[in-house]
């Protein structure tokens, strides 16, 4: 009979010292070590569970690798939402040593979101994105509420990337090892037992925490995590065919009131009263049980996966030498030549033979495919339709996005089944901003997409407090793979703006920018673009604090411009790598400028006097690349070019420099200077400056940047400067909270000779 061991490892005790100082830690063995009787006739089938855990589960990848070195042949394997996951690829072929390559290779912090990466949004979108702290969709005028927290599309993505080489097999017993995984029936509360089908459905079934993950519609039933019921499915295992089950569990037990830390602790231990007395049953009937120690870490831990796949590296390493016996005792009964390096077989790239579309209504079979750039026909491999689900998610169309790959009577040639949720076509947002130098705003905004089942993206947008936006935005796409875009495009902005001489404040300016834009865009790529467009501009001017001007007035014109639009940053605050740039060519004309002067003439009311309405030329030029050093570190480099040709007017139509980013039209950045402290025709301006990720979502940067201004006319508002030169350095530190980030500058220029501050919250309209 074989002898029950069962090995626990106490989390306080365990590893505390070197890997070299093997087993400092508290071992309980009952019963004798004897793990195969010789009395065999034929070789015992040993099985393999593995149990849930979230995070804790990586730790099953050491014990993998363990089992790989040894050589030792598992026959079934069983598991449970995280188990589940490691164990469906260990079944599929890939060694301890690849799960573990792929488990360093995922951006843990990412993939559990709701949201697309920034880098993989389409650009037409990136303008809008993650912008507000509030998104309600709305349908039938109430908000349109999820069955659960999340619906990450990074785990669809990156599961059906891994499995590709499984996709032909839907039993899951003919894979490498036959496998099979628990859910819960969220009908029933029964376990289901789940071996045939989709494999990436079901391991994603088996880990969908209630209320944290959407539960999963498959094979007639709604699914959930199958922890909540069987977290430690061994008996599953014997049912297989198992003689000898290896078993390793990262449940220990319910937590003590004084652990009670977080919401996460409290619903783990609610989801863990029904499975904590099947629990003890299923551990007795294992033949080797490995309990590691994982201490502290929680199934969310996802952020200290590395220190978790460590913690499962050493108990790996320490259960090596019973692994090494086992398979020495089963290779006397029977030797088996066994690789378990060389299991996976690679699949080649697959043809569509045909492509079946289930789950849209707003939007169109056609708009679809086009975002995904699918064609019957044609050839792809696991990586290349993963990018197609990334550009089909990231047009911001669909709640989840995944497929299927059916074979078809051809070798290497599939049925895809593409299966979707749209998101409601209707949304509410809410945003807060404050900057120091705009003030308070609450920024709202009301989004309907795909009207009528056209592509396109209709939005009322308006920001309320010390200043004033309002926006209404209508654009259509259509065309080739969608490529092109109309838009048209009304803005309303009200500022307060202030004029220097110097350091010194003269006066306030209550500033309005109306316009109204036709324009048409070209998107050569997903981050690259080209476009034109003509515009009607209102600006008006009024003193707020007249001091010893009396000049109120304004200008109307048209505007012609052409443009060029390149974004490739990895995400839009504090980006680590890519390129951000944008080129504009324009030609003002049609001008109408009306003044009203006081009895009291000052000299800039003399100046005002000696506006010309000709037409004139804008060139506008800005790019920042961002270059890492290392994981933590990045380089940025910055070019600004603004000239005005031709040009006689009024200032408020020049460029305003200063203040740590652009937060108006024409405004652009330079550290050292207040918002807006420089107004001038002309300007250029280099700058250059090191990023660095302190911890977690703590960034420190520091800046030095050199300008020259005026020198297409000399003529400036700052007549005291002695040089149109100017040089600066800043430092900033930002932070965010959720996606809300937090940031506070000071500068330094030689020039001014004064230090400056700014603080800001949230993004700008």
């Amino acid at each position: 009979m074989i002898t029950l061991l069962i090995v626990t490892f106490y989390a306080k005790t365990l590893f505390m010292v070197k890997r070299s100082a093997l087993i400092c830690c508290s071992i309980i063995a009952i019963a004798v070590f004897h793990i195969i009787p010789l009395s065999y006739a034929q070789r015992p089938k040993i099985g393999l569970t593995l149990s849930g855990g979230g995070a804790k589960g990586l730790a099953h990848i050491g014990i993998l690798k363990a089992i790989d070195s040894a050589g030792l042949k598992v026959d079934y394997i069983t598991g449970t939402s995280m188990g589940a996951v490691v164990g469906s690829l260990y079944a599929a072929g890939y060694s301890g040593k690849a799960i573990e390559k792929i488990a360093n290779e995922i951006d843990w912090n990412t993939l559990f979101t709701n949201n697309p990466q920034y880098s993989d949004v389409a650009l037409r979108e990136k303008d809008e994105f993650g912008s507000y702290l509030l998104e309600v969709p709305i349908k039938g005028f109430k908000p349109a509420l999820n069955s659960g927290l999340m619906d990450p599309e990074g785990v669809w993505i990156e599961f059906l990337k891994v499995l590709y080489p499984v996709y032909r097999i839907k039993n899951f017993h003919k894979l490498d090892i036959p496998f099979e995984c628990i859910a819960t029936d969220l009908e029933t509360g029964k376990p289901v037992v789940l071996s045939t089908g989709e494999i990436v459905q079901a391991i994603r079934s088996s880990m969908a925490i209630p209320s944290v993950f959407t539960p999963i519609a498959y094979q007639d039933r709604v699914l959930v995590d199958g922890g909540l019921v069987q977290n430690f499915p061994v008996s599953q295992a014997k049912k297989m065919g198992a003689d000898y089950v290896i078993g390793v569990s990262l449940y220990s037990g319910l937590l003590k009131r004084d652990q009670f830390k977080s919401a996460l602790n409290v619903m783990d231990q609610i989801t863990s009263y029904v499975d904590a007395e099947d629990e003890v049953k299923q551990k007795s009937m294992c033949d080797l049980l490995i309990m590691p120690p994982i201490g502290d870490y929680n199934a969310a831990s996802f952020s200290d996966y590395k220190e978790i796949l460590r913690l499962g590296n050493e108990v790996g390493e320490m259960m090596y030498p019973k692994f090494k016996h086992l398979a020495d005792s089963l290779n006397s009964i029977q030797h088996i030549d066994y690789d378990p390096y060389t299991r996976l077989r690679p699949e080649p790239s697959v043809v569509l033979d045909e492509i079946e579309v289930v789950g849209i209504g707003q939007t169109t079979r056609k708009q679809l495919l086009d975002n995904m750039a699918l064609k019957v026909g044609k050839s792809y491999s696991a990586h290349k339709l993963s990018d197609a689900l990334k550009r089909a998610y990231a047009s911001l169309d669909y709640k989840y996005i995944y497929y299927e790959l059916h074979p078809t009577s051809v070798a290497n040639h599939a049925k895809i089944r593409i299966v979707a949720e749209e998101y409601s076509s209707t949304w509410i947002k809410v945003g807060l901003f404050y900057n120091s130098f705009l003030g308070t705003a609450v920024n709202m905004n009301y989004t309907i997409r795909n009207f009528r089942n056209t592509n396109s993206r209709t939005m009322a947008k308006i920001s309320i407090g010390d200043s004033f936006d309002g926006l209404f935005q209508s654009r259509l796409l259509f065309g080739q793979k969608n490529k092109n875009q109309v838009q048209a495009e009304l803005r309303l902005t009200n500022i307060d703006l202030p004029l220097y001489s110097g350091t010194k404040r003269l006066y306030v300016y209550n500033t309005s920018y109306n316009k109204f834009d036709l324009s048409y865009t070209w998107y050569m790529t997903n981050t690259a673009s080209v476009g034109g467009g003509v515009a009607f501009n209102y600006m008006n001017y009024s003193p707020d604090i007249a001091a010893d001007i009396r000049y109120r007035g304004g200008e109307s014109h048209f505007y012609g411009h052409i443009n060029q639009y390149t974004n490739t940053l990895d995400r839009r605050y504090f980006p680590t790598k890519g390129l951000i740039s944008k080129l504009e060519l324009g030609y003002v004309f049609g001008r109408d400028i009306y003044k009203h002067l006081s009895k009291s003439m000052t000299t800039y009311d003399s100046i005002l006097l000696t506006m010309k309405s000709r037409p004139y030329y804008k060139l506008s030029y800005e790019a920042t690349l961002y270059t890492p050093i290392s994981s933590k570190v990045s380089m940025f480099w910055e070019a600004q070019l603004g000239a005005q040709f031709n040009f006689s007017g009024l200032y408020f139509s020049e460029y305003f420099l200063g203040g740590d980013q652009s937060l108006f039209q024409n405004h652009m950045n330079f550290a050292g200077l207040k918002d807006a402290q420089i107004i001038t025709s002309s300007l250029a301006s280099i700058h250059w400056g090191v990023q660095a990720n302190i911890f977690n979502n703590l960034y420190l940067q520091g800046k030095v940047n050199y300008g020259v201004y005026d020198f297409v006319e000399n003529k400036t508002l700052t007549f005291d400067l002695k040089s149109q030169h100017m040089w600066g350095v800043g430092a900033s530190v930002g932070y965010f909270i959720s996606k809300w980030p937090i940031h506070l500058s000071f500068s330094y220029s030689p020039e001014m000779n004064r230090l400056y501050s700014s603080f800001s919250l949230g993004y700008a309209f």
